[in-house]
């Protein structure tokens, strides 16, 4: 188990969040040059991503048995693959749910649903789940769409979406819930609400903007060993009370406002002639 995931699950809410917020592109880019410097192949951060899912569904909802794990076209779909072989290994009851057949994969994707599929788990496509008498969930994984989303779902994917969102069940959101524009915060025309996400690598600025605020739910974050180089500029800095509450220096009760300086506030609409 990697540090970052004792974080996640050890500490308070906000707490073992990354003040550093990237963009999708930096992230990947801090992918392979991680893959580089330690001479192994990015599967190796799958796997890592597969298992941190594992150890935080498991603490988070201790309970739970039957688990739904939706699998998108990508590496996002990749980690419920592995999440799957890790959950069933354990004696779950992961019922992986596919947008896309296993065999139009590629990539490292494709090699987490071979081994799958070799370990004994099996794939029920997703237009074959409407109608279908099955066990509920105690449990939702969202590995559908991970940080390439840059136009609107299309109508299968959105009704996936759709479908996650009406389970009566709490739903993990794999690195960021599915739908969302992981720089801009947008949801792109159908977003999945999470109850609770685990963001890989870094926290993307999306995830808390815009949409993205009602999409994560709880946020943690894992960086899966993946420390970015030095001089490595993010995109943005998240602000929270504990960072900024030592720059504040505590004031009498008896204060009155207009002691302690001005504020000047400027706003408008630029569009506006």
């Amino acid at each position: 188990m990697v540090e970052g995931i004792e974080d996640a699950i050890g500490k308070k809410q906000g707490i073992s969040l990354a003040q550093p917020l990237w963009r999708a592109e930096q992230i990947r880019k801090m992918e392979q040059r991680w893959a580089e410097r330690e001479g192994q192949a990015l599967y190796a951060l799958m796997e890592r991503a597969g298992a941190a899912l594992c150890s935080y569904a498991r603490h988070h909802w201790p309970q739970s048995h039957q688990w739904w794990i939706f699998v998108g076209p990508g590496n996002n779909g990749g980690d419920g693959y592995v999440l799957a072989r890790l959950a069933r290994r354990l004696g779950l009851e992961p019922l992986v749910i596919a947008a896309r057949a296993p065999g139009l994969l590629r990539g490292d994707a494709r090699r987490a649903a071979d081994e799958w599929l070799a370990a004994g788990g099996e794939v029920m496509m997703a237009d074959a789940l409407e109608g279908a008498s099955l066990p509920a969930p105690d449990l939702v994984i969202d590995a559908l769409l991970g940080t390439g989303v840059q136009l609107p779902l299309s109508s299968a994917m959105t009704k996936i979406v759709a479908t996650i969102n009406g389970l009566n069940a709490p739903v993990l959101a794999v690195d960021l819930p599915s739908g969302l524009n992981a720089d801009t915060g947008r949801g792109m025309g159908a977003l999945v609400h999470a109850t609770r996400t685990l963001s890989f690598i870094g926290i993307k600025q999306g995830m808390l903007t815009a949409d993205g605020v009602d999409g994560v739910g709880q946020l943690d974050w894992d960086p899966l060993g993946v420390v970015p180089e030095a001089g490595l500029v993010p995109a943005a800095e998240r602000l929270d009370y504990p960072r900024l509450k030592s720059l504040l220096t505590p004031r009498p009760r008896s204060a009155h406002k207009g002691k302690h300086g001005r504020v000047l506030l400027v706003g408008g609409n630029l569009g506006m002639q």
